[in-house]
């Protein structure tokens, strides 16, 4: 479930990843901390809000020879489906593998909601059990999350 969370970050520092993107999502680290930073338009962005239930899904797919990993949220409010969230990790950049390892270890999860054009930002945290599943996808594509955690 989101629950409203004060993150101690500038909004500057989140906008720098979003400069020439009108909706999109990274995750970035900063104070040891990894946080899923979205960048949503005004329609969307009202969608967030408390108790909605988050549901993480690893997708392992091949695109051409390259193999990514695609991380979404789907949020719902009972049971009614909100909005979501979606991310491609390239298999072959091991920092962003290593931020999404790190974002999927951590009990509570922190997640940024920024309206560009309305320079509005809304943090959350909600409680994150997935990194059994995203073990299986890295183990799909042959990845060992052992190695990587071993390295954070």
């Amino acid at each position: 479930m989101l629950k409203k969370a004060s993150i101690n970050t500038s909004k500057s520092a989140i906008l720098r990843n979003f400069d020439f993107i009108k909706e999109g999502s990274i995750i970035i680290e900063f104070e040891k901390k990894a946080y899923l930073a979205v960048c949503k338009e005004r329609d969307s962005f009202q969608n967030f809000s408390e108790n909605l239930e988050p549901v993480i899904i690893f997708n392992p797919i091949m695109h051409g020879d390259f193999p990514i990993i695609e991380f979404n949220i789907k949020f719902y409010k009972k049971s009614v489906y909100i909005d979501e969230i979606s991310t491609l990790i390239s298999t072959s950049n091991r920092e962003e593998i290593r931020s999404l390892v790190r974002f999927s270890s951590e009990s509570w999860s922190n997640l940024l909601i920024l309206a560009k054009e309305e320079n509005e930002l809304k943090s959350f945290q909600f409680e994150n059990n997935s990194i059994g599943d995203l073990n299986l996808c890295l183990r799909e594509l042959q990845i060992d999350i052992e190695d990587i955690m071993k390295n954070t």
